[in-house]
């Protein structure tokens, strides 16, 4: 397991990215500031750089809430 910390459009946010048995698979640590979880979809990610990649876009999906 590492942490990382990573730049989003609701602020700066921890990660955790855990090697599977068949991957990589980052995680946000809190949410911080982002409304709800990023939904991940896809296989596992074969590398820890492309897990970091996943779960970026993802929380850039994420819409603001109100």
């Amino acid at each position: 397991m590492s942490s990382h910390t990573i730049d989003t459009k609701f602020g700066l946010a921890e990660v955790r990215v855990h090697r599977l048995a068949r991957g990589w698979k980052a995680m946000l640590v809190g949410r911080h500031l982002v409304p709800y979880p990023p939904a991940l979809h896809g296989p596992p990610a074969r590398s820890e750089a492309e897990a970091l990649a996943q779960l970026v876009a993802a929380v850039e999906d994420v819409q603001f809430a109100g």
